[in-house]
C-alpha cells in the first residue's frame, strides 16, 4: 500500500469499526487496556475459536490494525470490510506465500502500521486444548521490524452472550529469544 491508501485506511477506520458491530453477536466485556511502549509497532496477537473474534478483536482494539487472513472463500461484507480495513491475505499452506505475507507485515510494521494476527492459525474448536500449536512466524515479524506483541485473550461466554477480552503485557523480541 501506498501511504496515502494507509492514511485513508486508518481516516476511515472508526466507520469500519461501525461495520464491526453488525457482526458482533456478543456483549465485549473489556477486563483491562492495552499497554504498549510508545512509538513502538504492535502485533497484536489474538487467540482464535470463531467467526466473532475478528470483529471482536478490531471493536477490543480500538487502535487501527492490518489484519492478517488467510486466502479462503469470503462473504461479500467480510471481503469489502478486510480490504477497505487492510489486510494481508495468506495462503498457508503455500511456503512462498507465507514468507511474501511475512515480508509485507514486516513492511507495514517497519512504516507504524499496527498488525492483528491470530498466531494459531486456524479457528481452535477443542475444548481439551487451550490453544492450538503456535505458528512461530510472529517471532520473526517481531524481531525483524522491532515491533512488540501484545497477546490478546477472547474468551467467550456462550450462555450469557459475553466476550470477556483481556491483554497481556506487551512483550519485546531481541535477537537472542528462543521462539517458544
Amino acid at each position: 500500500d501506498r501511504k496515502i491508501n494507509i492514511q485513508f485506511r486508518k481516516a476511515i477506520h472508526p466507520i469500519m469499526l461501525g461495520l464491526a458491530n453488525t457482526k458482533i453477536k456478543y456483549k465485549i466485556v473489556k477486563e483491562n487496556k492495552f499497554i504498549g511502549i510508545a512509538d513502538k509497532p504492535i502485533i497484536f496477537a489474538v487467540n482464535h475459536s470463531n467467526s466473532q473474534d475478528i470483529p471482536i478483536a478490531c471493536k477490543a482494539i480500538k487502535d487501527h490494525g492490518y489484519l492478517l487472513i488467510g486466502k479462503q472463500p469470503l462473504e461479500l461484507l467480510d471481503e469489502l470490510f478486510f480490504k477497505l480495513n487492510g489486510v494481508v491475505f495468506v495462503d498457508r499452506k503455500d511456503k512462498e506465500d507465507r514468507a511474501l505475507s511475512k515480508d509485507a507485515m514486516v513492511d507495514y510494521l517497519k512504516r507504524g502500521v499496527n498488525i492483528i494476527m491470530f498466531p494459531e492459525g486456524t479457528w481452535n474448536m477443542t475444548d481439551q486444548q487451550l490453544m492450538m500449536n503456535m505458528k512461530w512466524g510472529i517471532i520473526d515479524i517481531a524481531k525483524l521490524s522491532n515491533a512488540q506483541i501484545i497477546p490478546v485473550i477472547l474468551d467467550y461466554d456462550k450462555n450469557e452472550k459475553k466476550c470477556h477480552i483481556k491483554f497481556g503485557e506487551s512483550l519485546v523480541v531481541s535477537e537472542n529469544t528462543d521462539k517458544k
